[in-house]
């Protein structure tokens, strides 16, 4: 379920409404990941935000972490072309 959250926020923001009445089926993410549609219902989806949210920081900590190191070895590595 995190996984297509994730995507979701990534690829297609907007509500969670959204994600569970049209843009999980409009979507080869099924498939991909091998969830069924009864996995984005929407009590399932505000469940796991609501276990998400104590790691709210800590998760946007790590990930900004992430961001920087990744860009930074971009600059450096085209830097050097």
């Amino acid at each position: 379920m995190l996984r297509v959250l994730v995507l979701y926020r990534l690829l297609s923001p907007v509500s969670e409404w959204r994600l569970h009445r049209h843009w999980f089926g409009t979507t080869a993410l099924a498939d991909l990941l091998g969830v069924d549609a009864r996995a984005v219902q929407d009590d399932t989806l505000y469940r796991c935000h609501d276990l998400l949210l104590p790691l709210k920081e800590k998760l946007f900590g790590h990930l900004r972490q992430r961001w920087s190191d990744l860009f930074a070895r971009v600059t450096r590595c085209c830097s050097t072309i």
